[in-house]
């Protein structure tokens, strides 16, 4: 088992992030896991990076709205290993269970301050539950 996940820190510090802001219904025309992270929050602005292994650091109730697997699919695309955020969407959390991708809840001035730090990167280990 792999302890360790590094990556590119992506910020997306927006609370109640739903999934259809993660890929758009227009771009659900396929069952294909792979080319959804070219879509990933292209509707959003403020999110400004390309694909790349990262961890995304979030705001509360990332993933809430909609059973959409296509928006943890579009993340794993996109090259998102983990996400770091207060709080998720039921179903989301479910999905990203079943799909495999890492969620960590921790509290909001915990992620605020990673969100804040120079860091460029974002270490989680998972054997000693540290980021």
């Amino acid at each position: 088992m792999k302890n360790i996940l590094s990556g590119r820190k992506l910020v997306l510090d927006k609370q109640d992030v739903d999934t259809d802001q993660m890929i758009p219904a227009r771009f659900l025309t396929t069952i294909s896991k792979k080319g959804l992270g070219e879509f990933l929050f292209v509707d959003l602005p403020e999110f400004s990076y390309e694909p790349c292994d990262s961890i995304l650091l979030a705001g509360p109730n990332f993933g809430c709205g909609s059973s959409r697997e296509h928006a943890v699919w579009a993340l794993q695309d996109f090259g998102v290993k983990a996400v770091v955020a207060p709080s998720f969407g039921n179903i989301f959390k479910k999905n990203s269970g079943l799909s495999g991708l890492l969620l960590i809840e921790m509290q909001v001035e915990s992620v605020k301050e990673l969100i804040s730090c120079e860091a460029s990167e974002v270490r989680v280990d998972l054997s000693e539950s540290s980021v």
